[in-house]
């Protein structure tokens, strides 16, 4: 389902599913991030439900993401809007290190983070979420993911999505997450 005007970055809080057949295939980026092939391949069909909370904290956006997919599998995410580094251990993804900020879609250089919908971008005056992660421990070089977080129109309808940059050494993969909505 669409998601509705009344949603917004400033305002994401309620209940998202993934929608597969609009995303991008994940499996090379799980590889590339380490993923072993069962829970590449459990993850790759199984359906994916986020329940987002915003809030504000002593000025600084807090948002909650409580991820569950089919069976039950839960992870939550924490995502303070200052730019600090926190180190967290992902049920999935291992000790990772990440932050996440405010900022304006025209200093995100990389031409896959431009093709958003303009409209939701004049909408938003521009603003997106800009989230990086990174791995910490892993042997060998470790993987960077540069996410920025915006709607786009696609099939005519208006959608939460996320484009992501993952890197592991001299490789760079870019993909597309797309997010039906829901409920509130």
């Amino acid at each position: 389902m669409a998601v509705p005007d009344s949603v917004s970055l400033r305002k994401l809080s309620g209940t998202f599913l993934m929608n597969k057949d609009l995303s991008d295939d994940p499996e090379a980026v799980l590889s590339l991030q380490g993923i072993g092939w069962i829970t590449r391949k459990a993850i790759r069909y199984s359906s994916v439900q986020l329940v987002i909370t915003e809030a504000e904290e002593n000025g600084v956006t807090k948002i909650t993401i409580v991820q569950t997919t089919t069976g039950g599998i839960e992870n939550t995410e924490e995502r303070l809007l200052d730019w600090e580094f926190r180190e967290k251990k992902d049920s999935v993804f291992g000790q990772v290190n990440g932050r996440a900020r405010w900022v304006n879609i025209s200093e995100m250089t990389d031409e896959w983070f431009s093709q958003f919908d303009q409209k939701s971008l004049d909408a938003a005056h521009g603003e997106v979420i800009h989230a990086y992660t990174e791995s910490v421990g892993l042997s060998g070089d470790q993987w960077k993911a540069d996410q920025v977080w915006a709607f786009e129109t696609i099939n005519g309808e208006r959608r939460h999505t996320r484009r992501i940059i993952m890197t592991r050494g001299d490789k760079v993969l870019k993909i597309r997450n797309v997010y039906d909505w829901k409920s509130e």
